[in-house]
């Protein structure tokens, strides 16, 4: 199919086929509408259960800052980014929270990590050994999260891997490194059929018993994504 078209300038406006357009556009954000959802969503949650508000990709393109501020004020515990430099941002802004990476923690920047108090996500041993080796350099404890695919196809560890790998990590020493938490990431939560989601869960919950039995425990366990 071919479209006529006729666009073109006049002063300060554009215009395409006869109607005029605006040269600027803007986006109105209403960050107690985003503080509301964020109550919201902490009223049906257990008690013991903690808030990670994701603000990746500049909080979806909302304002990384102020859409973090206002969800921590309404009772957002915990950050999520896509990378480093996002967290960083974040820290630059006086966002004081834990803030995760979501993404890979290569070992090129490990010591942004550790420099900025974030919280790394690895799945390799070079990572692991990256982040405590800056921890030692910098006087800290890196902290980081094992990411686990349980079928997202993305990026972590397949189930198969995890206790071979953390049995590695034992094996060679990582003095400045804690690995305070596990996760994966849901591929079809938001679809009607639920029983992919619940195989992923299933096989998460395995993995975190196995590595439980032999001697493996984190204190955070996180999967849930907003559908």
């Amino acid at each position: 199919m071919y479209i006529d078209f006729a666009f073109y300038r006049e002063g300060d406006v554009y215009v395409l086929n006869g109607r005029t357009l605006t040269s600027r556009a803007w986006v109105q954000i209403d960050l107690n509408a985003i503080a509301n959802n964020v109550r919201q969503i902490k009223k049906r949650l257990p008690s013991k259960a903690l808030f990670m508000a994701v603000v990746k990709a500049n909080a979806y393109g909302h304002g990384s800052v102020p859409v973090a501020s206002a969800a921590l004020e309404a009772g957002a515990d915990w950050l999520g980014v896509a990378t480093v430099d996002e967290g960083v941002e974040l820290r630059e802004g006086g966002i004081q929270a834990p803030i995760l990476i979501l993404g890979l923690s290569h070992q090129d920047f490990a010591e942004d990590i550790v420099k900025w108090d974030l919280i790394g996500t690895i799945c390799t041993e070079d990572e692991a050994k990256a982040l405590s080796d800056a921890g030692i350099k910098y006087g800290k404890v890196a902290q980081a999260h094992l990411k686990i695919d349980t079928g997202m196809g993305r990026i972590g560890l397949r189930s198969y891997e995890v206790i071979p790998f953390l049995m590695q990590l034992k094996e060679i020493d990582l003095p400045a490194l804690n690995i305070d938490g596990i996760f994966t990431h849901f591929a079809t939560a938001d679809e009607e059929d639920k029983s992919y989601t619940l195989k992923q869960f299933e096989t998460f919950q395995r993995v975190i018993t196995e590595a439980h039995s032999k001697g493996f425990d984190f204190r955070l366990h996180h999967a849930a994504n907003s559908a």
